[in-house]
């Protein structure tokens, strides 16, 4: 284009379009369409630089997050054993913490008879070996065991002399042994007392036999 003059320069510009690509490329002149191609070339790079680069980047961090994972944290000895103790003692406080909110649970039910105080040992270690819906049926089942105010009276002192808590003995002992197996084998006070009256029918019969004399009182 430098060396044609201003009228000639003026032609081509009219004319760009009967031109073709190669002298449109030769006489510097560019049409409409010849622009949109150059732009949307220009915007194809860019996106393609774009993408290389955010490959590169993310496969920089990759590489980071792998060398990373292969490496060990060194600590001392002592550091190490402190861990260690404090997590042992952190479990250990747990383990007493639960302890004692399931004896105080057994506890309140000792209180009012549903088990006698010889038993809470055994009902405080069946929930700490529980857990789940397990430990909620063992809790269940200790909640919904009846009040026995003579299990209360001879073990707590509630004024009953010695020959009505005699009297009451066989109630107590059937009691006791129905208490003792439902909680050995998870089943239920009622099912418990079942089992132990066919196993032990002269105890089941002294035992309403006290019932029915309680009541004729």
């Amino acid at each position: 284009m430098a060396d044609l003059d201003d009228a000639e320069k003026a032609f081509l510009a009219e004319h760009k379009d009967e031109l073709t690509a190669d002298e449109r490329k030769t006489f510097e002149v560019q049409t409409d369409a010849d622009k949109t191609a150059e732009q949307a070339a220009a915007d194809k790079a860019a996106a393609d630089q774009a993408a290389a680069d955010k490959a590169a980047a993310d496969k920089a961090e990759a590489d980071k997050v792998e060398a990373s994972a292969g490496k060990n944290v060194v600590i001392s000895a002592s550091v190490l054993e402190k861990l260690k103790a404090d997590a042992a003692r952190g479990v250990e406080a747990a383990e007493k913490l639960a302890r004692n909110e399931a004896s105080t649970f057994v506890k309140a039910h000792a209180a009012r008879g549903a088990i006698k105080t010889s038993q809470e040992e055994k009902a405080v270690d069946l929930l700490m070996a529980s857990a789940g819906k397990m430990r909620e049926q063992l809790e269940t089942f200790l909640t919904e065991l009846p009040d026995n105010k003579l299990i209360t009276a001879g073990e707590l002192g509630s004024g009953h002399d010695g020959s009505a808590i005699e009297a009451s003995s066989a109630a107590d002992e059937l009691h006791k042994l129905a208490t003792d197996y439902a909680l050995e084998n998870k089943v239920s006070y009622g099912q418990a007392t079942q089992i132990v009256a066919s196993q032990k029918p002269e105890l089941y019969a002294a035992a309403n036999k006290v019932t029915g004399k309680g009541e004729e009182e």
